[in-house]
């Protein structure tokens, strides 16, 4: 299934295509040749392992540095000014964007689950897919970091620039 994401393969007979024709393929599986059944099975079974696999490769890249952070300081002065909603953090608002971006990542797997009904049928735009797929592991990496640091400052809610 990582393989089929970082190929942007996203339809079960597809990779059991892969499995069979794709010799980096054979060697990742040990030469096993699964029907596209029981790879969606395994999709559909292991739901929650495949998105937490999916986090952890995400934090993993924060930490070798593959994904840039950004340094947020904050110092003790203090200001009266309007700030803008976007700006605005505080753990609450942290928390529940991260719930509506699991919302959405659990929203391209069943995309993934349509693209196997639907393959014979529509050619789905995978282009679009990837690139909202980009944008929301973005923002989940950046939510984050934003908790953690909150959190190692004791902090409920900072303004960003």
């Amino acid at each position: 299934l990582l393989y089929g994401y970082f190929q942007r393969i996203r339809s079960s007979r597809r990779l059991e295509a892969e499995c069979q024709r794709n010799i980096e393929v054979m060697w990742l599986i040990n030469r096993l040749k699964p029907d596209f059944k029981t790879i969606a099975d395994f999709r559909k079974d292991n739901k929650v392992a495949f998105i937490a696999t999916c986090r952890a490769f995400v934090q993993f890249c924060r930490t070798v540095g593959l994904i840039a952070g950004e340094l947020v300081a904050i110092d003790g002065s203090k200001f009266q000014a309007v700030v803008s909603s976007r700006r605005h953090m505080s753990l609450k608002r942290l928390k529940h964007q991260e719930q509506k971006l699991d919302k959405r990542i659990a929203q391209y797997l069943a995309e993934l689950d349509e693209a196997d009904k639907n393959e014979a049928n529509e050619v789905v735009d995978r282009s679009a897919v990837k690139t909202a797929l980009a944008q929301l592991e973005v923002r989940h990496s950046n939510n984050l970091t934003c908790q953690a640091l909150m959190k190692s400052m004791e902090l409920e809610q900072f303004n960003t620039h």
